[in-house]
């Protein structure tokens, strides 16, 4: 899966606590950065039909059209 985000720059990755700490200072630091990350993601954004999803894990895949 990472490489689908990074492919696309919308990867951020945190492996320890204090990571999150410091993407966050950035994003603040850097808001016009955070904005096109923003934007970058929103562009990339998936969409999915919830209700087929419901019925695919209720009733299989010969329910779902």
């Amino acid at each position: 899966a990472r490489r689908y985000f990074q492919a696309r720059q919308i990867d951020c990755c945190i492996r320890k606590p204090q990571d999150l700490a410091e993407v966050c200072l950035r994003w603040l630091d850097q808001p016009e950065q955070y904005n096109q990350l923003k934007a970058r993601v929103m562009r990339h954004q998936l969409f999915s039909d919830r209700e087929s999803i419901r019925t695919l894990i209720f009733h299989g895949p010969t329910a779902v059209s």
